[in-house]
């Protein structure tokens, strides 16, 4: 009897540590039917979008910017971030409907803040309203999508 009990015990932990693999969204699957521990998937926390950016925050925070603004920051914070998870920013010309940047960064051990960053366009920004999409792990969906108009 003692070792069945040590025999089932054994075979619990297999299955608990050596059968769980984990997925694209962050959470832990045993043989795809899900596994007693799961880990939260990685996610952007309160991104800010501004004029300025300074000591990882923004400065001059701003959802309308002018045709002369020299460039559009935006910062985040990063929850359960794990090394190598890849977060892709995309900037949008909402109202042309047309991709005008994308830029991607790999998450480095024990990192929890980023920054993505627009240019003024050459000839100036056009007036219209803008999106920057924020992508966590290659999915399809964006996580973020954050609004700003420029006049």
């Amino acid at each position: 009897m003692k070792y069945v009990r040590i025999f089932l015990v054994s075979l619990c932990f297999i299955f608990l540590f050596v059968g769980c693999s984990s997925n694209n969204d962050g959470k832990i699957d045993l043989f795809d039917g899900g596994c007693i521990f799961k880990s939260k998937p990685t996610a952007i926390v309160n991104p800010e979008i501004g004029k300025g950016f300074k000591d990882k925050k923004i400065v001059k925070p701003a959802k309308v910017f002018n045709k002369k603004t020299p460039k559009v920051y935006c910062t985040y914070y990063i929850e359960n971030g794990k090394k190598g998870t890849k977060i892709k920013g995309e900037w949008w010309q909402k109202s042309k409907n047309k991709k005008i940047f994308e830029s991607t960064v790999t998450i480095r051990k024990d990192e929890n803040f980023g920054l993505f960053t627009l240019s003024k366009p050459k000839g100036g920004w056009q007036p219209g309203r803008y999106n920057l999409l924020i992508y966590v792990g290659g999915r399809d969906t964006p996580d973020v999508i954050i609004d700003f108009v420029v006049k």
